[in-house]
């Protein structure tokens, strides 16, 4: 009888004390979730969630083209399924296209010229998505100040659409598996037919 009484308090004993470490846990766990929320929001990742070291955190599908992924051991050959590291550079050359995730609220296509960066921030893997700077055509050096152009024919319009860049990147907080980010597009296009600026 002794011994069936002391088993009970053993057993709750070692009740209490995994439900003390589960609640410790969660705090820690939440805060790394705010902080890849706050990063997002910030504007220093396009998207990001906790990671754990030498775990992948994302991976290419899709793969055509040329497409380069350097990282900790240098270039990696590239396949139908590629998975993605913390360090890891993915980058879409022209021509090339694939389909990154990252998770459920952050994926999408990329398109070619777009280079794709994975980095620890703190606790959190962090993706900066970029387009080269050369889609974006600044306007002419002889242009004349004074000249307020009619809204119709706006330069600011004209220039948004040399860019051809749609990037959705709404910071929507920790969401599903615990992902900071957008479901994002990125598309090139709508600036060929234009006639290129030539400074004089």
């Amino acid at each position: 009888m002794e011994q069936s009484g002391a088993s009970g308090v053993s057993v709750m004993r070692m009740s209490i004390i995994v439900a003390l470490a589960m609640s410790m846990g969660l705090p820690s766990a939440a805060f790394a979730q705010a902080q890849c929320s706050s990063l997002v929001s910030g504007g220093a990742c396009t998207c990001a969630k906790p990671f754990v070291p030498d775990i992948p955190v994302a991976e290419l599908s899709n793969v055509a083209g040329g497409v380069q992924v350097t990282g900790r051991e240098g270039l990696t050959p590239t396949t139908s399924l590629t998975q993605l590291y913390v360090g890891d550079r993915v980058v879409i050359r022209n021509g090339g296209s694939a389909s990154f995730y990252f998770g459920s609220s952050c994926s999408g296509p990329l398109a070619p010229n777009t280079s794709v960066s994975l980095s620890a921030v703190g606790s959190c893997a962090c993706i900066k998505v970029e387009q080269p700077r050369a889609a974006i055509r600044p306007a002419p050096a002889n242009a004349t100040p004074a000249a307020v152009p009619p809204p119709a024919t706006s330069t600011t319009t004209g220039s948004s659409s040399a860019a051809g860049i749609a990037t959705a990147l709404a910071a929507v907080g920790v969401v599903g598996g615990g992902v900071a980010g957008a479901l994002f597009l990125i598309g090139g296009g709508g600036g060929d037919d234009e006639e290129p600026v030539s400074a004089e």
